[in-house]
């Protein structure tokens, strides 16, 4: 907190002084709250990317059952979202990428299932390794490979 020294060094009266305490303090409180979501987030990632298995696993015996589909859609937005908000960028982009491959209205082919498979390797990857941020140069690559490659397999559909 603010002495009444350092208050006056900034020009600050006692009822400014005040508010830019509470004002720290409320900062304080916010920040370990949103630390506190972070480690949770990150707990809680192995059984999300377990529950997404799930669901892949159900989308592959089933390929045109369109809520099987949603479900696959549903549980990688959500944690796409999720994701950015605690610093995990790389499952952002690559779920995001993901989640516009499964909005596009075609029916899922092998191939289209290979596509699926690779995104969500990649972001089983990003999990593991417990990649924050971008990555740097090996987070680039990924997800510039999971690019190509699903370039690639989408020439051949």
């Amino acid at each position: 907190m603010t002495s009444p020294e350092d208050s006056r060094l900034f020009g600050f009266d006692s009822d400014q002084d005040e508010m830019v305490n509470a004002m720290v303090t409320d900062y304080t409180a916010a920040n370990a709250i949103v630390n506190s979501l972070a480690e949770e987030f990150f707990c809680r990632l192995p059984d999300d990317m377990a529950r997404i298995e799930d669901a892949m696993k159900t989308l592959q015996a089933n390929p045109d059952d369109p809520s099987a589909r949603k479900q696959l859609f549903r549980l990688v937005h959500d944690l796409k979202g999720q994701a950015g908000t605690f610093g995990y960028d790389l499952l952002t982009v690559i779920g995001n990428d993901l989640c516009r491959f499964l909005e596009r209205p075609m029916p899922l082919c092998p191939r289209s299932l290979r596509v699926i498979r690779l995104h969500l390797d990649a972001m089983q990857r990003v999990s593991d390794l417990q990649l924050t941020g971008h990555g740097d140069a090996f987070g680039r690559r990924m997800v510039d490979t999971v690019h190509a490659l699903t370039q690639k397999i989408l020439q051949t559909v």
